[in-house]
């Protein structure tokens, strides 16, 4: 399949999943760690990452373990017959070729894909997926977690930070300055903290970070500036899913046209902001 069919076939699973009525980067999650609902192949143990998280979670199945076809037969499983992949995961190979004016090997990226099915589509793996791990209990430890990631990052090198009663958000990169609402001007914990990962994830882009580009973005309603809020919000979302946080936030039909009509325009904007969003959450949790 070719490179751009690849990113199309992302570009699609997002469009159904918006046009079913919800963002999948704004679907809830709980967990800690690895987080319960998190999409984890079971073989390997590992959690997807960057755009992968949003096509598998848009997938209707309750159960989060994916395996490939070769991946369940070594398991002891067997893919139900009749049954076909569930999902798909992308990932980067590399095309080694000449270069035409230097004469000398170079490295091209390349987009690719394996099918993988959801362990509901399987026979002989249920002794196989592990006990869930626990959550914290409260609310309140949760948000202190949150907390905790938040000030760790700005202790370390991170935006200067303020909140005050205020009636909107925002990141300024020329400051290099977070400023929020206060967390009563919210109707619950979750919006708060949602918004303060999303500039959060916004302020990793700055020169002296990332490096983004913020400073030469486009205009608002450009495709640059659509492709820096994709990455914020889906920055956000894997932020408050590690931590375990339900933000609550409603999917409105302007909402989800905006982003049907954004995706529509650039079929690698969803794998491009994917993969810097699961960067700038990497950064923003000390993992970078």
């Amino acid at each position: 399949m070719k490179n751009q069919d690849v990113y199309q076939m992302v570009t699609d699973r997002l469009i159904e999943a918006l046009e079913a009525g919800t963002a999948p980067w704004r679907k809830p999650w709980n967990g800690e760690g690895c987080p319960a609902g998190w999409p984890t192949n079971l073989s390997t143990g590992k959690t997807y990452q960057g755009v992968n998280v949003w096509t598998l979670a848009s997938a209707p199945f309750s159960s989060h373990y994916w395996v490939t076809f070769k991946q369940c037969q070594s398991l002891g499983g067997k893919v139900r017959k009749g049954e076909k992949a569930g999902g798909f995961v992308v990932y980067w190979n590399w095309l080694e070729k000449t270069d035409v004016e230097t004469g000398k090997p170079v490295k091209i990226p390349f987009l690719k894909y394996s099918r993988v099915f959801n362990s509901e589509q399987c026979d002989g793996l249920g002794d196989k997926i592990p006990e869930p791990k626990a959550l914290p209990e409260s609310d309140a430890e949760r948000m202190e977690n949150a907390e905790s990631t938040i000030r760790a990052y700005i202790d370390n090198g991170g935006p200067s930070f303020e909140t005050g009663h205020q009636d909107r958000a925002f990141y300024r990169s020329s400051s290099d300055a977070v400023s929020v609402p206060i967390l009563e001007q919210y109707e619950t914990g979750g919006q708060y903290y949602s918004t303060v990962f999303h500039e959060l994830t916004h302020s990793t882009g700055h020169s002296k970070r990332l490096d983004r580009g913020l400073d030469k973005l486009a205009a608002f309603g450009s495709e640059s500036y659509s492709r820096e809020e994709l990455i914020a919000e889906m920055g956000a979302a894997f932020l408050c899913g590690i931590h375990g946080i339900d933000s609550t936030l409603d999917n409105s039909a302007a909402y989800l046209k905006g982003w049907i009509k954004a995706l529509k325009s650039d079929s690698k904007m969803a794998v491009w902001a994917g993969s810097r969003a699961q960067k700038a959450s990497n950064m923003i949790l000390g993992d970078a």
